[in-house]
């Protein structure tokens, strides 16, 4: 599989995400976070390792968190209130980012 070095950010460019290593997958995601998010049936996104994210402007990041116990947690950009990205803790297994595309 191809080597994946990407670079992205929010709407407004304040913060902003580097990628390097192979994303995990990508997929359709259906839960209700995403749908609600959306306003959609679905979301496109890729799963990579959160070793291999590195933000920018870590002032410029509102953490919240989903569902309980805190399993899933959405980074927003703190001038536009898009949304980064997410990461997710799922037990033995490290932490993933979910990167909506």
């Amino acid at each position: 599989m191809m080597r994946f070095i990407a670079r992205d950010g929010c709407i407004c460019q304040r913060t902003q995400y580097g990628l390097s290593g192979t994303p995990m997958f990508r997929t359709f995601c259906h839960c209700s976070t995403c749908q609600n998010f959306n306003q959609s049936d679905f979301a496109v996104i890729i799963v990579i390792r959160s070793t291999n994210v590195s933000l920018t402007w870590q002032d410029k990041i509102s953490y919240k968190n989903h569902r309980q116990p805190p399993l899933l947690q959405r980074e927003n950009c703190t001038e536009c209130d898009d949304v980064i990205l997410e990461k997710i803790r799922l037990l033995l297994l490290p932490v993933l980012a979910i990167i909506p595309t």
